[in-house]
């Protein structure tokens, strides 16, 4: 028996041609649920399909994925316009960035900027900042503060403070601005360069009177709770990250009077990240307060940080369980003020990770760690303890921990385990006692920027 010969289909008519027989809304439903790239090459593969790239209806879905609905304050342009000049490229930076800045961290957070009639929208970068605290003003309960926010860069067509597009590049892409002197009320700005950096083997370490001490990595691995591994980066080429080894001429100094922050090649590989400059080098300007000489020649390194928000549960609930306090949150860490934590529970462990920190125990390292297999066993020597910190007990869930404690500089001979009690005190609000001396700092859960 001989089998029939299949035949190559016939390619003289368009590969497009069965796509051009569908009815036009069930075509804009196929757009919806293609990737941005997907759409341009399909609308690239013949003449009729190139035609519905000035439907507005396109560029319009594409720019709403990235929250843009409304383009009355981006100087006239069409949504074709602002989706390719500006979020084709850099809508993948809306969300928060991790610092790799030395123990202090810091947080970066992209947002679209809808504009006014006096200034036209675009993305603005924004740092995260904390009040710096007095002693006087600890007291037995820190409480932690929401962050506020210090514009630094924005990314837009015209200038950053108007409407005016004179100066607009002729091939219509966003460009990036310093905004960081406009804080003080200045109306200076100046570019800026956001670049993609390649992964880094560069580590940072601690010079002191005792010797050489690696600090911790951030991240330490790609698998981190609070790294978003699965962020896109910018649509732009990649710089190289230098290799430099400054160990050399810092360990000159056998005996430094103060600390020093160096850099040399590690043996972990950090992903890539992204990095902000500018001619005036404004974001130096902007780094958070470091109590040791800082020879770090780079610029900081930017990671993109997982920001699920989800709706918290009351502890007394029946619906409670552990997963339900996963996620971003503030917590007071005395003089140092608030910082940056990642909550994690992973089936049978809670642990605080932190995004931002200080200089005793800083960004990248493990703050608590909670077994939630079993509350907490209250006893009359802890009872009273845990009321006057956590309220009522009947409606709080308290469980048994320990944090990571050290004196300034976080070597290894300095790191100790403190005893805690987390009380989850609220669908939103954990506390955490410190059982040696009474201490008391709040959490706060991070619900996103709250919106004036």
């Amino acid at each position: 028996m001989t089998a029939n010969p299949v035949h190559a289909p016939d390619t003289s008519s368009t590969s497009s041609s069965g796509i051009l027989d569908l009815p036009y809304d069930i075509l804009f439903e196929l757009f919806t649920l293609l990737a941005a790239t997907d759409i341009v090459h399909l609308l690239s593969t013949s003449r009729a399909l190139r035609a519905l790239a000035s439907d507005e209806f396109i560029w319009k879905h594409l720019s709403a994925r990235y929250g843009l609905i409304d383009i009355t304050h981006f100087g006239g342009r069409s949504f074709y316009s602002v989706y390719a000049g500006l979020l084709h490229t850099y809508g993948s930076l809306l969300g928060l960035w991790a610092s790799d800045f030395p123990y202090a961290g810091e947080i970066l957070q992209f947002s679209l900027d809808m504009g006014s009639d006096h200034r036209s929208g675009g993305i603005i970068g924004e740092l995260w900042k904390f009040p710096a605290l007095e002693p006087e003003e600890v007291g037995p309960l820190e409480i932690a503060d929401l962050p506020t926010y210090r514009r630094i860069v924005r990314i837009g067509f015209g200038h950053p403070i108007s409407l005016e597009t004179q100066s607009e590049p002729f091939d219509g892409r966003a460009r990036l601005f310093c905004c960081s002197r406009w804080n003080s009320g200045s109306e200076h700005w100046h570019m800026a360069r956001l670049n993609v950096m390649s992964e880094t083997n560069q580590s940072i370490f601690l010079h002191t009177r005792l010797g050489q001490f690696p600090h911790p990595e951030f991240p330490d691995t790609v698998e981190h709770p609070w790294y978003d591994a699965q962020r896109p980066f910018p649509r732009l080429s990649q710089t190289p990250q230098d290799t430099v080894d400054q160990t050399e001429c810092v360990i000159r100094t056998l005996h430094p009077r103060v600390p020093t922050v160096y850099t040399a090649p590690g043996v972990r590989t950090k992903p890539r990240a992204i990095s902000i400059t500018c001619s005036d080098d404004c974001f130096r300007q902007q780094w958070p307060f470091l109590g040791f000489q800082n020879d770090l020649p780079f610029h900081s390194r930017y990671y993109p940080v997982r920001a699920d928000i989800q709706p918290g549960v009351e502890p007394w609930s029946e619906h409670w369980n552990p997963l339900t306090l996963s996620g971003l949150w503030l917590g007071a860490y005395g003089l140092h003020g608030t910082e940056c934590l990642h909550v994690e529970w992973d089936g049978a462990w809670l642990r605080s990770w932190k995004v931002t920190g200080d200089e005793n125990v800083p960004r990248g390292i493990c703050s608590w760690t909670v077994q939630m297999s079993d509350t907490l066993p209250i006893t009359h020597a802890v009872h009273d303890m845990c009321v006057e910190a956590f309220g009522p007990l009947a409606r709080c869930r308290v469980f048994h921990g320990t944090g990571a404690m050290s004196a300034r500089g976080f070597m290894p001979h300095q790191r100790d385990v403190a005893s805690v009690i987390i009380g989850v005190v609220g669908a939103d609000d954990m506390r955490v006692l410190f059982a040696d001396d009474g201490e008391v700092s709040t959490c706060i859960r991070y619900k996103g920027r709250r919106v004036p």
